[in-house]
């Protein structure tokens, strides 16, 4: 992979651009503010796993709607509802 050197306001100029040569795996760019390196921009690897959160969060989801379809959960209509459960 090639790494390239870009300043900030290149990057917003072509944002896209760069953003789309990045996808491909090819280059990775150093963003740089004043001759010194801010951040860089990198196609993820797959042991990055970028998804693996919304996939946690999807089944939690899932086994909460589970839950509160068999009653084993209060459903809340509003924060006023639940501190209200709270302090009951």
């Amino acid at each position: 992979m090639t790494t390239k050197f870009i300043g900030t306001k290149e990057l917003r100029q072509n944002l896209f651009t760069i953003s789309k040569e990045v996808g491909t795996g090819r280059v990775a760019y150093v963003v740089m503010n004043k001759n010194k390196p801010v951040f860089t921009m990198r196609p993820f690897a797959e042991e990055d796993v970028v998804l693996m959160p919304s996939k946690r969060l999807r089944q939690s989801i899932k086994e909460a709607e589970e839950d509160y379809a068999k009653g084993r959960l209060k459903k809340f209509t509003s924060v006023e509802d639940l501190l209200d459960h709270l302090n009951s």
